[in-house]
């Protein structure tokens, strides 16, 4: 959110990824014209990065980021 504020770009996110709008009050929400069906978080990466402590880490918060939003 902090990326689009003063922008033109448009974002397309779940709502409860936007979090408080009182941070960025000059921005817009609006409901989608047509209904989203739900869709399933994919996570690909190259096998050298498999033991990447980084990556490791970034790859079990997604992970559990998404279980959390389902």
């Amino acid at each position: 959110m902090d990326l689009l504020a003063g922008t033109d770009l448009i974002l397309t996110v779940a709502r409860r990824a936007v979090g408080p709008r009182q941070r960025h009050p000059g921005l817009r929400q609006f409901t989608p014209p047509l209904a989203l069906p739900p869709f399933a978080y994919q996570q690909a990466w190259h096998r050298r990065r498999d033991s990447d402590p980084a990556h490791r880490w970034l790859r079990q918060w997604v992970m559990q980021f998404s279980s959390m939003a389902q």
